[in-house]
């Protein structure tokens, strides 16, 4: 129960820095004591808040950690159901960090796992974040041939929305 007590404290729209802090702490102190007791069902599910609520705390080399971990935890225990989740969350502290090389690695990969698993809501929550940001950086190229990428990906993004059904 601590663990998702401070999952829902952190991830509160109004929660301030105060009871934000006290949430991580709270999600941090349940998933020891979780852990604590050798359980590793759920777990990287609860790896993987912590490492959102790491990186709204202004800790995404810690969050980075947390996703390794549960992403080591999926491929030892083969619980693949949050494992395109936890490649999102990986992307998107890869932006934070101003990667997008690796965020973009990341987020094709959460993608094709969403794809592989028929788990339409994951696929297109990674495919909104890569769209947007992926093609909103400036990879170096002028200014006319980065909006037409940002157009050609826009293109992409939309082709794709409509073939998972979910744009018409």
């Amino acid at each position: 129960g601590a663990c998702l007590q401070g999952w829902a404290a952190v991830e509160k729209p109004a929660a301030s820095r105060e009871l934000s802090e006290a949430g991580l702490q709270q999600l941090q102190s349940g998933l020891a004591a979780v852990r604590a007791m050798g359980a590793e069902v759920f777990v990287p599910r609860l790896m993987g808040a912590l490492a959102e609520s790491l990186a709204r705390a202004g800790e995404p080399e810690a969050g980075l950690a947390a996703v390794a971990e549960a992403l080591a935890m999926v491929e030892r225990n083969e619980e693949r159901w949050n494992e395109a989740e936890l490649h999102r969350i990986k992307g998107e502290l890869a932006l934070q960090l101003g990667r997008p090389a690796e965020a973009e690695v990341c987020l094709l990969r959460a993608i094709d796992i969403a794809q592989k698993q028929h788990a339409r809501s994951l696929e297109l929550r990674a495919l909104e974040i890569a769209s947007r940001e992926i093609a909103g950086l400036d990879r170096g190229a002028t200014k006319a041939g980065a909006s037409e990428d940002r157009a050609l990906e826009g293109r992409h993004r939309d082709a794709r929305l409509v073939e998972v059904g979910a744009l018409e």
